[in-house]
């Protein structure tokens, strides 16, 4: 008897995440958490779900989270000058601190966003400016 495929097997289950997915957003959406009002929410949605070109933007945000100020995404807002535009100002005042502090893994995710904004920024440059809000709203 010739060896059967699994992979047929993993179709559903893939399926399922998805609709479980959808489910879950659904709830938070209309459970007593209004969607639009919470900035956490709405954060964590930017994460969990960016558009294609913004992944590297998002990797960057999320790996910064662990990171002591100046952190990878500050220093990333810093040099495509959105935290002039945010701010008015540059958040990373001692750019060499910043470089000091960053191990080749923070470089990497730093780079990764760099070239998609390179490639795309005012795609690029809108999602950064949606997570910097979820920050600054009450």
């Amino acid at each position: 008897m010739a060896a059967r495929s699994t992979a047929h097997r993993f179709v559903p289950c893939v399926k399922e995440i998805k609709k479980s997915k959808r489910e879950a957003r659904q709830m938070i959406t209309d459970g007593n958490r209004n969607h639009e009002d919470d900035p956490e929410t709405v954060r964590l949605s930017l994460l969990d779900e960016p558009d294609a070109h913004c992944e590297s933007v998002a990797g960057l945000y999320s790996w910064s989270e662990n990171c002591e100020h100046p952190t990878p995404f500050a220093v990333f807002l810093d040099l495509t000058g959105l935290s002039e535009e945010i701010f008015g100002d540059c958040i990373s005042a001692d750019m060499a601190t910043a470089a000091r502090n960053m191990g080749y893994m923070e470089l990497a995710h730093l780079a990764n966003a760099l070239d998609d904004y390179s490639a795309r920024p005012n795609e690029t440059g809108a999602y950064a400016r949606a997570l910097v809000e979820t920050e600054m709203r009450p």
